[in-house]
């Protein structure tokens, strides 16, 4: 597949949807395709993550290990990516891969990532965003699945209003019949009391 056609490619990618043509030209210049076969494993856990995944057909199984059993983390299908956070960071993959069939990949290495959300502001905070969200419970990927259901600048406009926020134990989220925070909440771990207070007349 030529440069050319891979950066059509890309742009398809959620997680590249701010990126210019240019932009996405030169990380497609230096991607790398692989072909792999079912079963084949492309990391473990405990690897070193040096670059995005990007998965242009088939299916990729991610899991953990516990106690000797698999623990499956999910799939990833065309258009879909893993291995996010390589991109911000360095750091080790927490889960494996696998192919769960014929598959092809694209591969773009972290330092072409870097070189390319270096000259853009707007698009490093959108890929930032994105993938904090993203690795924070795969909120993007299990309740904002909205690639072809909205535009490019509505989809840049949700990510960056999106954010994760921890409470401790009893601590209060909101107040009843306080209309200051108008923000949607979604619990990605733990539990939350709703408590109502009837009102004396």
């Amino acid at each position: 597949m030529s440069d050319s056609n891979l950066a059509e490619f890309l742009a398809s990618v959620e997680l590249l949807s701010a990126l210019s043509a240019e932009e996405l030209s030169r990380l497609a210049g230096q991607a790398s395709v692989t072909e792999h076969g079912f079963g084949d494993t492309l990391f473990e856990a405990g690897d070193e993550a040096d670059g995005l995944y990007v998965v242009k057909s088939g299916i990729i199984r991610l899991f953990k290990q516990e106690e000797g059993k698999e623990i499956s983390v999910g799939l990833r299908k065309e258009e879909q990516t893993f291995s996010e956070l390589a991109i911000l960071r360095e750091h080790r993959h927490e889960y494996s891969a696998r192919a769960s069939g014929e598959a092809e990949l694209l591969r773009i290495p972290r330092r072409a990532l870097k070189e390319v959300l270096g000259r853009s502001p707007e698009a490093a905070s959108f890929v930032t965003n994105y993938v904090a969200i993203n690795s924070a419970g795969g909120l993007m990927s299990q309740l904002f699945d909205l690639r072809k259901r909205v535009n490019k600048d509505e989809l840049e406009d949700l990510v960056r209003s999106l954010g994760v926020k921890r409470f401790a134990a009893g601590e209060v989220i909101l107040e009843q019949d306080s209309g200051e925070d108008k923000r949607l909440y979604i619990v990605r771990s733990g539990k939350v009391k709703v408590v109502r207070k009837d009102k004396k007349t």
